[in-house]
């Protein structure tokens, strides 16, 4: 395979991330609308403890760096709390 089929690979992969991470998002809101609606604080330190654990802890089962997957996460749920609060 040459390097121009793998960038097409990766390509197709890039989208396959976005339309999971508007999926997410997508969700998120729907649960700022549920948060919103029931007076619940959008910040939830415990839930997020729990999400960075899980996917650093998959994420390391597969190979990837512990702290490339913490600080990616870290990244969604800060933009998933912004949705929350909009």
């Amino acid at each position: 395979m040459d390097l121009n089929q793998l960038r097409i690979r990766i390509d197709s992969i890039d989208q396959q991330i976005t339309a999971l991470i508007c999926k997410r998002m997508k969700v998120v809101r729907q649960i700022g609308k549920y948060k919103k609606k029931n007076e619940i604080q959008i910040t939830d330190t415990l839930r997020e403890q729990a999400v960075l654990e899980r996917v650093v802890s998959n994420g390391k089962k597969v190979g990837l760096d512990t702290k490339f997957m913490g600080n990616l996460f870290k990244l969604i749920i800060e933009e998933a709390k912004k949705i929350q609060l909009s």
